[in-house]
């Protein structure tokens, strides 16, 4: 029995310890999550991607985005409209290597009638896959 115990220990710790749990980067709000994603699926485009995981719909999500182009030093907006639950949006893209690093962070949504500012984001807890 003590055997069984152990061997049972021995294989169940080889295999968490072998399957790697790989917690996403990126920032959350009101189950709201988005990251800028350098060089995406190898296409040499950085990337403001986000996915917001509420039941409902959102009518809105607005993001301020930085450095924009043709205007140096200038932040922008970028509006991702009918974002709908647990689907990937790209909210606004730049060349890999731009110079200052690029930026993407949630300043609003909209559900149907209600528009709501954002709170200061926090580090995402989400698996990105």
């Amino acid at each position: 029995m003590v055997r069984l115990v152990k061997t049972t220990l021995t294989t169940g710790f080889l295999i968490v310890t072998s399957v790697g749990t790989s917690y996403g980067s990126g920032w959350e709000v009101n189950n709201i999550w988005w990251d800028v994603i350098p060089n995406f699926r190898g296409s040499g485009q950085t990337i403001c991607l986000a996915e917001q995981f509420n039941n409902e719909p959102f009518a809105a999500a607005t993001f301020d985005v930085y450095p924009v182009h043709g205007r140096p030093g200038r932040r922008g907006t970028a509006t991702q409209r009918d974002m709908k639950p647990r689907r990937q949006y790209r909210i606004f893209g730049w060349l890999d290597g731009t110079k200052p690093e690029p930026r993407c962070i949630l300043t609003s949504w909209r559900t149907k009638a209600k528009r709501v500012t954002a709170p200061p984001p926090v580090p995402s807890w989400r698996q990105f896959w």
